[in-house]
């Protein structure tokens, strides 16, 4: 066979090689970063990957919420499919990765007014935290986010999250 039919496919494993683990995860967040020029949105995982976007802070003029919903997780990044304001108006084009802190979800009202924090999606509890927090994200797995609130990190049952930037989900 000449060597142009192994071409594809050698770019094709180099390629994947090249590029980071991801985890799937299917769940919401809102944007918490504080920089009023907004949010970066990159092609990829790191902020060496081309600027795609730039959403909308809560710092901006005027205040914006900035609602999305997360599909994947590497390297401290994840990644977004979809992002609307406070109307519900598209502000992606394309689908592009976030630094993880930047993104948050709150605490939903809790019988015993304390939320749990686990180890792993599934495993024991290692921390309460009070309901109606809000919480940074650190990474995601299935519709389980790891959290940080104050100093205590741990994974947030889906549940538990309220990713509506605009109510308390009671």
């Amino acid at each position: 066979m000449p060597i142009m039919t192994f071409l594809p496919e050698i770019l094709f494993s180099v390629l994947l090689a090249a590029s980071p683990p991801v985890t799937a995860c299917q769940t919401a967040a809102y944007v918490i970063d504080p920089d009023p020029k907004g949010l970066n949105v990159r092609s990829g995982p790191g902020s060496q990957n081309k600027l795609l976007a730039t959403l909308p802070t809560v710092q901006a003029e005027p205040a914006v919420k900035v609602d999305v919903q997360v599909t994947g997780f590497s390297q401290g990044w994840l990644r977004i499919s979809q992002a609307y304001d406070l109307y519900r108006k598209p502000l992606l084009k394309q689908a592009g990765w976030v630094h993880a802190p930047l993104l948050g979800t709150s605490t939903r009202t809790s019988p015993n007014r304390k939320v749990s924090l686990y180890s792993s999606p599934g495993a024991k509890a290692v921390a309460q935290i009070p309901d109606l927090s809000q919480v940074s994200i650190l990474s995601c797995k299935g519709n389980w986010l790891e959290v940080k609130h104050g100093n205590h990190k741990g994974w947030l049952r889906p549940q538990d999250q309220c990713a509506i930037s605009e109510t308390t989900c009671n």
